[in-house]
């Protein structure tokens, strides 16, 4: 990932990348070990697209889909679960989970890193 971002002229933006992508692929990697595939466990998918904003400074977005339809919020006494927060507060709050819908389902989350 330092590569790829370097190659794209934003090796600034590794820190908050870097966390953002473990939250993210933690969480659907916890969530997918529930989820029951007929071929197995269910993969999880990760893409960075990497550009210029509207303003011209760099932007990166990171997008994850796993098999979990749902996301969970932590309760008050859960030890883990608060990683949604971390994304949001790197991502300057940029940042959203929809249903793609198709044969596979699952869930996709997305966050927008438009500053390092």
């Amino acid at each position: 990932m330092r590569n790829v971002l370097a190659e794209w002229g934003l090796g600034d933006f590794t820190e908050a990348v870097t966390l953002i992508v473990s939250e993210l692929v933690a969480n659907s990697v916890v969530a997918t070990e529930k989820v029951v595939w007929e071929g197995g466990r269910p993969p999880v998918r990760l893409w960075l697209l990497g550009g210029s904003g509207p303003s011209g400074s760099g932007e990166v977005m990171v997008v994850v889909w796993d098999a979990v339809p749902e996301p969970r919020d932590a309760g008050v006494a859960d030890v883990s679960g608060r990683g949604l927060g971390i994304v949001s507060m790197l991502s300057g709050r940029q940042w959203d989970c929809y249903l793609p819908g198709g044969p596979d389902g699952g869930k996709v989350t997305r966050a927008l890193i438009d500053h390092p």
